[in-house]
């Protein structure tokens, strides 16, 4: 259909219907007709973009996602070990179904506590029963430096088996970081060499590390353990 224009007063149509492209789009494209036209375009625009804010995260139900009964168990069975008074006991009835990232975040627990019996404990439990890692090696050997202990950090990891475990480089770390704590910078020095011939690859913790060690031997650093 076609319109004309009356004494030189422009009549325009707008049509309205779906479309594939956005208002913001629309709002590039299209010419200025009003400043009404204008701001209708912006408010729908503007409402589109805070939808996509504020849409849930899951099934744009707004329900939070439920966790499983398994995940729930878990977790009350960390708190349980954690505040329990009897830690053998509560690992004897719940250590069978933690899993080992539950464990090493027992481990971290005790260990920000300074609950250094409890930590070593449950290390203990943890390798008696085949539920370890790499990471619960470097936590705990992080924390026994923490506890000025480095014969025990230095213990646990020449009693590592596994090659790959270690020359991990986080374990290395933290058994290096612990003769330092302690002083032992002599010791720490002579262990770097021999990590490095059993496969060590440095990162940016070990140089700054190795460079701790450099500059206390200079100022006459001493080691009781060679």
């Amino acid at each position: 259909m076609e319109v004309s224009s009356v004494h030189g007063v422009g009549v325009q149509h707008v049509l309205c219907g779906p479309s594939p492209i956005s208002s913001l789009s629309i709002l590039s494209a299209t010419p200025w007709r009003s400043t009404r036209a204008k701001n209708s375009h912006l408010c729908c625009a503007t409402t589109l973009v805070k939808e996509r804010h504020t849409e849930p995260p899951n099934n744009g139900s707004g329900i939070p996602k439920r966790h499983s009964k398994q995940y729930l168990a878990r977790q009350s069975a960390i708190l349980e070990v954690q505040e329990s008074s009897d830690l053998d006991s509560a690992l004897t009835r719940l250590g069978g179904s933690l899993k080992v990232q539950d464990l090493n975040a027992i481990i971290r627990h005790f260990g920000i506590l300074k609950r250094w019996h409890n930590l070593s404990q449950l290390f203990e439990w943890m390798q008696q029963n085949g539920k370890i890692s790499a990471s619960s090696y470097s936590s705990y050997i992080k924390f026994m430096g923490k506890s000025l202990n480095p014969v025990k950090a230095l213990e646990i990891y020449n009693n590592i088996q596994d090659a790959s475990i270690k020359k991990n480089v986080h374990i290395c770390n933290s058994v290096l970081g612990s003769l330092i704590r302690s002083g032992k910078f002599d010791g720490s020095f002579k262990l770097f060499h021999q990590m490095k011939q059993d496969g060590l690859t440095p990162d940016a913790v070990t140089y700054s590390t190795t460079e701790l060690m450099v500059l206390n031997l200079n100022q006459g650093g001493n080691s009781m353990i060679k």
